[in-house]
């Protein structure tokens, strides 16, 4: 498991660093990954990500933050704390943390610039163009799907951007037609999920920046401890739940992750003072961020959400923990996955946990992968006897 997550950081960051390092010229980069999501943005949709550094850690950044050459989202430069950095992407729309900036598109030979600004909730798309320059050409515009980028403005008060990063892809909204739809309004959907993407970069000045940081260990930003944990029967299509009973003092919180030799194996659905109940992975319907590492080294990791659909195998009747003595561990299982959203490919490999909270860590490994059509069949390792720890966040009381 160590030596799949560490391949796994090698390629996130192959992934999210630009080729051509040219538009970044003078800076540092600081990968970072996605440990929780909240707020609500523009079409609804997830609009703040929390990544696993502290303010503190990257003091002196540029504002903005990118994955390969594309603009995700905004965060404080300012912040110089403890507290972990946030991330608000291009659509949030909190009353402080909007962010509008330039970005134009080529149509047909014609450059159009516009602004971007966080759409409505109701609206299809995440972002909307407003202040058009040129309104005659947008409303020639006849079909979606061409690349916008960010434009260079001059003494932007927020804070200038780098010309050229990718915005997403441009959405007409109009009357349909006989050959075309007449314009009502342009949108622009980012070329990454909210719910899915799993890392970001920072940047920082490199002449006032120490040593380049890693990517940290999944498990670096909290603590495993033991727990004796038994596995008792619920009704179809859950099949078996955990009791799990923490060592005195330490915490039992909803969405905390049960992991043993690395691997993730489930997640608590409730807590309390000294219990928490867990279900393993794959045996509830929830919505899981997790992440493919395809077999192949020149391919990229792909982040996606997906929910579990189906489940085969028998868990055991109980499964031991901390000192409670040996047990039956839970046998090998099969979980079908169905792909919510992520890319169009699938393809066989690892599958990790992605950004699910601040007590389930991403980069935890779940197990072997199989595409099957729009879904994946996951080999879920069996739990051991013994060794199952709860993983506590840094602060976590």
């Amino acid at each position: 498991a160590a030596a799949r997550s560490a391949a796994l950081r090698r390629r996130q960051v192959a992934a999210a660093l630009p080729l051509d390092p040219r538009p970044f010229a003078g800076w540092q980069a600081v990968p970072c990954r996605v440990v929780a999501r909240a707020g609500t943005g523009g079409a609804g949709r997830v609009a703040v990500l929390t990544l696993d550094r502290r303010c503190a850690d990257v003091v002196g950044h540029v504002g903005f933050a990118t994955y390969g050459y594309a603009i995700v989202g905004f965060a404080d430069p300012r912040a110089a704390g403890p507290e972990p950095v946030e991330v608000a992407l291009l659509h949030a729309r909190e009353a402080e943390r909007p962010r509008r900036f330039a970005a134009e598109v080529d149509v047909e030979g014609r450059r159009l610039r516009f602004v971007i600004e966080p759409s409505a909730n109701l609206d299809q798309w995440p972002l909307r163009c407003t202040t058009i320059d040129d309104p005659y050409a947008a409303s020639q515009l006849r079909y979606s799907g061409a690349a916008v980028r960010t434009a260079a403005l001059a003494d932007d008060p927020l804070g200038a951007l780098p010309p050229g990063l990718r915005v997403g892809s441009l959405r007409v909204w109009g009357y349909p037609g006989e050959r075309r739809h007449t314009p009502i309004g342009l949108f622009v959907e980012p070329d990454f999920s909210p719910e899915a993407i799993s890392m970001v970069v920072l940047w920082r000045p490199a002449a006032a920046a120490p040593p380049p940081v890693a990517l940290r260990d999944p498990l670096a930003g909290g603590r495993l401890e033991p727990a004796r944990v038994l596995a008792v029967p619920a009704p179809p299509p859950v099949g078996v739940r955990w009791l799990v009973h923490p060592a005195p003092g330490v915490p039992a919180r909803a969405g905390a992750a049960l992991v043993a030799e690395g691997r993730l194996h489930g997640t608590l659905t409730s807590g309390g003072r000294g219990w928490g109940l867990a279900t393993p992975f794959g045996r509830s319907h929830r919505r899981w961020s997790l992440t493919l590492l395809p077999d192949d080294p020149s391919e990229p990791p792909r982040d996606l959400v997906a929910r579990s659909v189906a489940v085969d195998g028998v868990a055991a009747a109980a499964v031991a923990g901390g000192t409670t003595g040996a047990a039956a561990p839970q046998p090998l299982a099969r979980v079908l996955l169905e792909v919510i959203d992520g890319p169009g490919v699938l393809l066989p490999g690892a599958l990790f946990s992605g950004g699910n909270g601040v007590d389930c860590p991403p980069g935890l490994w779940v197990g072997r992968v199989e595409p099957r059509g729009r879904g994946l069949a996951v080999v879920v390792p069996a739990t051991p006897a013994a060794g199952l720890s709860l993983f506590a966040a840094e602060g976590a009381t």
